[in-house]
């Protein structure tokens, strides 16, 4: 679908469609003069139900590119759908942090429910820090290029990047998120999660590139990780399971299966593009969705179930002092030996629960597999 390059319609036109693009001329009028001017009309009560549209707005082009939406009050059914910043290049000894002619910035702005990105176009260094979502905030599709930034944004409701690209870098540090879900993302280079607070969340079949960082992050919640493909290294040391983590893997085949099997994704040719994107990453990495690269879960905290089974661990796995209040699941596990369990913790009960024991008939044979896991990590090998 093509970018609006004009807000002023043709005659011939229909109706609809020049009445929609007269509402996104008032309403690219209005931001061009800035968050005071635009936030007063947001809170005018007679305005209250007026829903906001920039949908297929190309805002590369002067002079929307000069629009800075940081610390705007968008409301109900905010629409930047399709929308296209040409991003900003780095240059050295400049304050890259400041707003400059061409940027996504939308820092400290307030979205109510349903915030729609979907398919909207970024480029490099859009910022949404400190951005504040309700219910809903949708980036299905959306493309990122250098350096996004989602550090300390909230997201009240359900965050859906489903199938988005982050070309070079992405931070969601201190982030919060009720439901985050990344299903099918590609990450690039770089990625920061540090700190970030979950309920639920979901990097089911996601493709992190050289390095991902959730250090200290909480999941309060279901983590799923299945099928995820972590590149060169993925880092999880602190992070705290309240509930199940799954990190199980799963075969090419199942993977694309999955993707065929998704019904948010009926565009045929975003479909192929987003296997592609996968496709380049994994043979970038040498990594897979079946496997673990360098991985770390030094001092992380798993108070239910944890599930790893069918992954193949191609270098060395730290388990280094991380606690497991029910015993860990590695059925199908390869490469078992280069799995570092110094100093772990394996209980049968969650933290701070008084009755030492459990009625789950399977905690034996966890028990028996995870002490031959032991024995073997503990025989003489080279580690890669």
């Amino acid at each position: 679908m093509g970018k609006v390059d004009e807000t002023t319609p043709t005659k011939d036109a229909p109706a609809e469609k020049q009445v929609n693009e007269h509402v996104k001329a008032f309403f690219l009028d209005l931001a061009a003069k800035g968050r005071e001017s635009w936030n007063g009309w947001r809170r005018d009560p007679a305005n209250k139900d007026v829903r906001v549209t920039f949908a297929q707005i190309d805002f590369s082009r002067e002079p929307w590119d000069r629009i800075d939406f940081s610390g705007f009050e968008f409301g109900d059914e905010a629409d930047f759908s399709d929308c296209e910043w040409r991003g900003i290049k780095r240059q050295v000894q400049e304050d890259f942090v400041a707003f400059r002619a061409g940027r996504a910035s939308f820092e400290g702005a307030i979205f109510d429910s349903k915030a729609n990105f979907n398919g909207a176009v970024f480029s490099d260094f859009a910022t949404f820090e400190g951005a504040s979502f309700g219910d809903f905030a949708m980036f299905s599709g959306a493309a990122f290029g250098c350096a996004a930034d989602f550090n300390d944004t909230t997201f009240s409701g359900g965050a859906i990047f489903e199938g988005a690209a982050f070309e070079m870098g992405a931070s969601f540090e201190d982030a919060t998120f009720a439901i985050a879900y990344f299903s099918f993302v590609t990450f690039g280079l770089f990625t920061n999660f540090t700190g970030a607070q979950f309920i639920l969340a979901s990097f089911d079949c996601a493709t992190f590139g050289a390095m991902a960082v959730f250090d200290g992050a909480t999941f309060a919640d279901l983590a799923d990780f299945d099928g995820a493909t972590f590149g060169g290294g993925m880092s999880l040391d602190d992070t705290i399971f309240k509930r199940g983590a799954t990190f199980k893997g799963v075969s090419t085949e199942q993977w694309n299966k999955k993707l065929e099997d998704n019904d948010d994704m009926d565009d045929k040719e975003a479909r192929v593009a987003l296997k592609r994107r996968h496709d380049i990453a994994w043979a970038e990495f040498l990594s897979g969705p079946d496997r673990f690269q360098g991985i770390s879960f030094a001092n992380a905290r798993f108070d239910e179930e944890a599930d790893f089974s069918g992954r193949s661990f191609e270098q060395t796995a730290s388990f280094i002092q991380a606690r497991f209040y029910r015993p860990p699941l590695f059925y199908a596990a390869i490469n078992v030996a280069r799995i570092d369990f110094t100093g772990t913790h394996i209980g049968f009960v969650q933290p701070n629960n008084l009755l030492a024991w459990t009625k789950d008939s399977t905690v034996p044979i966890r028990l028996r597999q995870l002490r031959k896991i032991v024995e073997e990590s503990k025989e003489p090998r080279s580690r890669t």
